[in-house]
Order: structure tokens, then sequence, then C-alpha cells
């Protein structure tokens, strides 16, 4: 609800992404050079996913704790008992890890873009993690861990993203589909949603190594996988 321009689709920095995901030359103030260049709307007026928050954050942690946003997220993470949740600074993953491969949009072979730049979405998705960890965040997510009440309950003010189908909201940083709440990710060559069900104490993670800007792979096998296990947790508006 910011209003502020999402750096990730401008088409000249996608275009660059898409060519060699190593972006050399690329740091977050490439990213602000180019959140300043276009207008954005008005605060409050639509509410969409936006990179751009999510590196502004990052960059108003590092202000507010004086160090590296990836040293704070790493230290909270292990105190959190995410003990394989990283943020790597290379492009070079930590061991062991899956390829990751980004899927052709025209016919052809997959292409691997395992290495790719940290910076290009350094706090809006950046971090590496595994199914373990995540199942264990995916709880910690979904009941405010870390949280006080007040702040959790900020959190789930969710605004509607659609108006029909299943029921999609967005809140402070967290997503609810139907009455699953947590979050999903894509960037080239990685797929991935976490999620937690209230009322079943359950939770869902997905990891997929292969997607591309239009086939966010484990949205869909996610979405399978909750309607058998849970039928009537997906209800619609």
């Amino acid at each position: 609800r910011s209003g502020l321009y999402d750096y990730a689709t401008d088409p000249a920095v996608y275009a660059a992404y898409q060519k060699n995901p190593l972006m050399p030359g690329f740091t977050t103030d490439s990213a602000l050079k180019v959140i300043r260049a276009h207008p954005g709307t008005a605060p409050g007026q639509k509410p969409e996913y936006n990179n751009s928050n999510y590196l502004l954050l990052g960059l108003v942690l590092e202000k507010v704790t004086g160090e590296p946003a990836p040293a704070t997220i790493e230290r909270l993470a292990r105190r959190s008992g995410l003990g394989s949740t990283t943020f790597p600074t290379t492009p070079d993953m930590p061991k062991p890890y899956a390829h990751g491969y980004l899927l052709p949009t025209d016919p052809g072979p997959n292409r691997d873009v395992t290495r790719s730049s940290m910076l290009y979405p350094y706090t809006a998705g950046a971090v590496v993690s595994t199914v373990p960890d995540m199942l264990r965040y995916a709880e910690q997510l979904g009941t405010g861990y870390g949280l006080s009440r007040a702040t959790f309950r900020d959190r789930l003010d969710w605004v509607p993203l659609t108006g029909a189908g299943v029921r999609l909201q967005y809140g402070l940083g967290i997503l609810q589909v139907g009455d699953w709440i947590g979050h999903d990710g894509s960037i080239f060559g990685y797929s991935d949603v976490v999620s937690y069900l209230p009322s079943a104490k359950a939770s869902v993670v997905v990891m997929v190594n292969a997607s591309n800007a239009d086939a966010v792979t484990s949205t869909d096998l996610w979405g399978k996988i909750v309607k058998l296990l849970y039928p009537d947790s997906l209800p619609t508006w």
C-alpha cells in the first residue's frame, strides 16, 4: 500500500536480470535509483506485492542496527531455531543445495540459474532455507512468534487482493489464502510456499527448484496438496 514503484518490474532491470542473473554492478543503490526514477502512486490506494517495500525495509533495518541486514537476519534465524536458514552475500549457495532452473517461456531447455545476484533481491528475497526450517517457521509466522499480541493483530490487518474465487488477502508482510496464512516466494530458479492453518495447527511447505516470471510452480502444487488434506480450508468469497 506504499504506492512506491516496484523496481523489479522495471523493463530494463528485468531484461538485464533475465539476460544475466548475476547482475554485475547492480547494488541496492541501483534499486533506489530505479524507485526514484518512477513517480509511483499515492499511498493507500492499491494493495499489491511490492519488492521495493521489502528492500527499503532492509535498509531501514541496517540504519537501526548499524550492521548489514544479512547479519541481523541470520542472527534472528539462529535465535528462532532456524539453523539452516542463511542470507548469502555472494552468488555461491550454501552447501548442500538444489540447483535452480529457469523455465523457458518458449519451447527450449531449462536454464541453470543457481548462481544469481544476492543484491538484486536483497531483503526482498535473498534468504536461503530448507523444508524442515520452513515447517518450523510456518508455525512461527502463523502464530506471531516473537511479536507482541498487538503487533501480531496489526499484522493481520487484511486487505483483499481479489474479489472472486479463493479468498486472497494481504496483511503486513503476510498472506492469507483461504484459511491459510503464510507467504509464497519466487525468484528465477526457485519457487516456495510456506503456510500455516491455525484451526488445525498444521503447516504445509512446498519448495520447487524451477520457475520463471510467469510460472510460480510451487503455488499450483501447494493448492493441490491442501485441497486433498484439508478440503474445506480454501473458502471462496
